[in-house]
């Protein structure tokens, strides 16, 4: 069988850390080649992590006969230029959550992939998270019942790696809302079902002349009526560890997972831990690989574009809250930034 050809488009932070060496252990796939704004870098890249070509102009690289599908981790900013783009090309594509800042952005690029019957995914990791995982289907099994209250943090120091610093700006982020809380807006919609309403707290704390918020604290109420709390800091010390928590109490039990000290899952049920598995594998490879089956066996992405402007809407909403101090019912009637 022939091997699907990768381009990816971009060459920060997440990209070299975290998705390119998961794409090396995906066997089905070719590293055709890589695409920077700066050709050192691009240059750089190809040779460490053994791309074919590299790239500086993106219709040049979409244009090679070797490309299938399209990873894109630019900023969030450029994510409906770039994807809208690779779509015009025929590529299947992958992009780095969020999906995009404005809810009518995220549907021009999900109705652009249906209309070309595209794949279309977005890689909100946490849904291929060991632990994370083994939550869902603690839920799905029956063994928590059904959740009643969940709790989330997300921490870490501000992202000033970032190019020029675009996470300040609320109009190229998001900020915390849309950039890092998403990620757990988006796994308790998996595992809980649809938000009705949002209440959200926020704050700007590390650079004084920024515009998107860098800490938040956002509660949501469910349709079900469960409850969740959601923790979001940018504001933590330099080389303070990234860290992130989940807690879902059930009907019939509790279970944890939480990474900072020893990854590991609890499982609290009958007054007594019932089990406590340690995790270190990360969801990159997961994620990745099922896109890229998605794409060879024609099955349809965990992550929809559909279900990415889903959990995107809720986190506008958090934002709408905190700026009008108030709670916002979904769903959203205008666009938020």
């Amino acid at each position: 069988m022939e091997k699907l050809g990768i381009l990816v488009v971009g060459t920060g932070m997440v990209v070299s850390k975290h998705h390119i060496p998961a794409l090396k252990n995906i066997e089905e796939i070719e590293l055709v080649g890589i695409v920077s704004r700066s050709e050192r870098r691009a240059k750089l890249m190809a040779s460490q992590y053994g791309f074919k070509k590299y790239f500086t102009d993106l219709d040049k690289a979409l244009s090679d006969k070797d490309v299938d599908a399209v990873l894109i981790g630019t900023p969030t900013y450029e994510h409906k230029e770039h994807v809208l783009k690779a779509l015009e090309y025929d590529k299947h594509v992958i992009v780095e959550k969020p999906i995009a800042l404005k809810i009518c952005d995220g549907y021009e690029m999900y109705n652009a992939a249906r209309k070309r019957d595209l794949k279309f995914m977005v890689a909100h990791v946490v849904r291929f998270w060991p632990g994370y995982i083994e939550i869902h289907d603690l839920i799905r099994s029956g063994v928590l019942g059904e959740p009643i209250i969940s709790r989330a943090y997300r921490y870490s120091e501000y992202p000033a790696w970032s190019y020029k610093l675009w996470h300040k700006h609320i109009d190229k982020s998001g900020g915390v809302m849309v950039d890092l809380a998403i990620h757990d807006i988006d796994y308790l919609r998996w595992i809980i079902g649809e938000v009705k309403s949002v209440y959200a707290r926020g704050s700007i704390n590390v650079f004084k002349d920024a515009t998107a918020y860098d800490y938040t604290h956002i509660i949501l109420e469910f349709k079900n009526n469960a409850i969740a709390f959601i923790d979001a800091s940018w504001i933590m010390p330099k080389n303070f560890p990234f860290s992130m928590y989940i807690e879902v109490v059930g009907e019939k039990g509790m279970a944890s997972f939480d990474n900072f000290s020893k990854p590991s899952l609890t499982l609290y049920k009958e007054n007594k831990i019932i089990s406590e598995t340690p995790f270190f594998e990360e969801g990159y490879y997961r994620e990745l690989k099922h896109f890229v089956d998605c794409v060879i066996k024609d099955r349809e992405p965990l992550v929809s574009g559909l279900e990415a402007i889903k959990s995107l809407e809720i986190a506008l909403a958090a934002i709408k809250s905190v700026r009008e101090k108030k709670v916002v019912n979904l769903p959203l009637n205008e666009e938020v930034i």
